[in-house]
């Protein structure tokens, strides 16, 4: 189990340090402040950062969360070396070719964005706008469908109410609203 830092008043815990890095050790696993954590089952996860250095690196799932700097959304630059980040360091990375996964977890940002083109390419696209819109949702591979039924109806309203949603979106603005919460830039 990796703990967060709120977790770690609840759990026993020791805290080593060291010139380089802080790791934390509890009765569940290793929480470290490096862009590596291994457990105690020979399983890592390491993280990087888009660009980041990954030569030598593989697993069985590869997983990029938030690929896009909003601000750099209207970057064509920007975008495009996200995307040939992942199109051409990060496609060689699987451990197994035949088995491996890749999972992108993102909000949208620009019609050209990563999210976009692995759709193009074929990934199954879990759509969770802030909103919902029963057109564009759809029960995954896996058999998820999302649990909203009626137009409109929030995603978290218990982080996220109808004042929270209305101060956000004209905090953002109609485009990047559309983007980050309806996810439909």
């Amino acid at each position: 189990r990796i703990v967060s830092i709120d977790d770690l008043a609840l759990a026993e815990t020791w805290h080593i340090e060291t010139e380089r890095h802080h790791t934390f050790l509890t009765s569940g696993g290793i929480y470290s402040h490096n862009t590596r954590f291994e457990n105690n089952k020979t399983g890592y996860r390491l993280s990087t950062s888009v660009g980041g250095a990954n030569t030598g690196e593989g697993g069985d799932y590869i997983v990029c969360d938030d690929p896009h700097n909003i601000l750099e959304g209207e970057s064509e630059s920007a975008r495009e070396g996200a995307v040939t980040w992942w199109n051409s360091v990060m496609s060689t990375r699987g451990d197994d070719p035949k088995t491996f996964r890749r999972v992108v977890v993102a909000q949208r940002c620009h019609q050209a964005d990563l999210s976009s083109v692995v759709e193009s390419k074929g990934y199954v696209h879990l759509i969770l706008p802030a909103r919902f819109d029963p057109k564009r949702s759809k029960v995954t591979v896996l058999g998820w469908e999302d649990p909203r039924r009626n137009i409109g109806d929030l995603l978290w309203p218990g982080r996220f109410g109808e004042v929270e949603d209305a101060k956000l979106r004209i905090d953002l603005g109609e485009y990047d609203a559309a983007a980050q919460l309806d996810q439909s830039p």
